[in-house]
């Protein structure tokens, strides 16, 4: 069988589908029938009957948590701060010494100084000092 016919037999299955959903007929719906009428009753109440509605719980919604906030040691709080820092302890160590700022990237599992989160602010200005001190 090819592929073809199968999409021919596919296709004329989805025809006929579509031809049965068309002819479905809505369900009939029984006429209304009126309810027998029945005379009237006479009840007698008894005592009056009382009903005590206890009232609803009290549930206590807790504050929402506020974030984490991150405390960094590093002497910058953004990326341009970040970034002015990083030039800077390049200057110093010369182009030399300063390519082994992009190991410390690596090794933050970034490959770009864009990508240094403000979480990791304390641990990239550890190691940037370590290079300075080695």
């Amino acid at each position: 069988m090819s592929i073809e016919n199968t999409l021919e037999r596919i296709a004329l299955a989805l025809e006929t589908l579509a031809q049965l959903n068309n002819r479905v007929e809505p369900a009939p719906v029984a006429a209304p029938v009126a309810a027998p009428v029945a005379a009237p009753v006479a009840v007698a109440i008894t005592p009056p009957v009382t009903f005590t509605i206890e009232a609803a719980p009290v549930v206590a919604v807790a504050a929402p948590v506020a974030a984490a906030v991150v405390t960094s040691t590093a002497p910058f709080s953004d990326k341009a701060g970040l970034t002015a820092y990083t030039m800077s302890v390049y200057k110093e160590l010369g182009a030399v010494k300063g390519a082994q700022i992009q190991n410390v990237l690596v090794s933050l599992g970034v490959s770009n100084i864009n990508e240094v989160t403000p979480a990791m602010y304390s641990q990239y200005h550890a190691a940037l000092e370590a290079l300075k001190a080695a």
